[in-house]
């Protein structure tokens, strides 16, 4: 998919989202004169990762040609793809310091997070 110019600089880039109804997300590059930023990257998946590192393609970039990654929030199908954009570059990531804190949370939490939540599902499905 080639991405769209949605406003001079501004290119909307859908990403897929694998066994997802939403069916993909939007991605945003801001591109400044010799920066670009991408805002929101898509889960962690092969074909996501495929996708993105096409789009960027489209417009003449690589992940290690960006500047930095603008994070929304911490939904893992906004954040997913950084560890891997990280490994091929040295972009920095901006987030909001409280997302940090709700990304540490759930790391700390996470077996007690799981764990209620199948609790929850059994109860749905009585």
């Amino acid at each position: 998919m080639k991405p769209k110019e949605v406003f001079p600089g501004i290119f909307q880039l859908k990403i897929p989202l694998p066994n997802n109804p939403l069916n993909h997300l939007n991605a945003y590059l801001l591109h400044m004169e010799d920066k670009n930023f991408l805002v929101d990257v898509g889960v962690d998946a092969p074909e996501s990762f495929e996708e993105l590192k096409h789009q960027l393609a489209w417009l003449g970039l690589k992940p290690k040609g960006l500047t930095g990654i603008l994070i929304t929030h911490a939904h893992t199908d906004h954040i997913g793809l950084v560890s891997k954009i990280k490994k091929t570059s040295s972009v920095k990531v901006f987030i909001h310091e409280k997302e940090i804190e709700t990304l540490k949370w759930y790391s700390l939490n996470m077996r007690t997070f799981k764990l209620k939540l199948v609790e929850l599902y059994k109860k749905k499905e009585n």
